[in-house]
């Protein structure tokens, strides 16, 4: 996972299979953002690969607790992750970009 910053928005982007055995390193790192209670957090997801049920469960989780602090949670999801992630129904956790670039110009927030 790799971390930037964008004024008050942070990226998170995510590589690889997000799959019960990287499931909640994954999760403890994205909380660990929301920690900080940034103005926005994007969750890049177009570098996954693979997404699992326990993968998708910890986006959840994330996505709840993003909710319970008024965190603007963004993701951006194409490719294999977006068909992945669609049918595990994560686009109701908030808005999904094509891009990052997308996902920070956003500015009804």
């Amino acid at each position: 996972m790799r971390l930037a910053r964008h004024g008050q928005a942070r990226v998170l982007r995510m590589r690889g299979a997000l799959t019960c055995d990287s499931a909640a390193a994954a999760r403890d790192a994205v909380i660990e953002q929301l920690a900080l209670v940034p103005a926005v957090l994007v969750l890049d997801l177009s570098g996954l690969t693979f997404v699992d049920r326990a993968g998708a469960e910890s986006l959840w989780c994330v996505g709840e607790r993003a909710e319970r602090a008024d965190i603007d949670l963004r993701f951006v999801a194409s490719g294999l992750a977006w068909m992945h992630l669609s049918t595990a129904a994560v686009h109701a956790l908030g808005p999904v970009y094509a891009t990052v670039e997308e996902a920070l110009d956003r500015s009804d927030r």
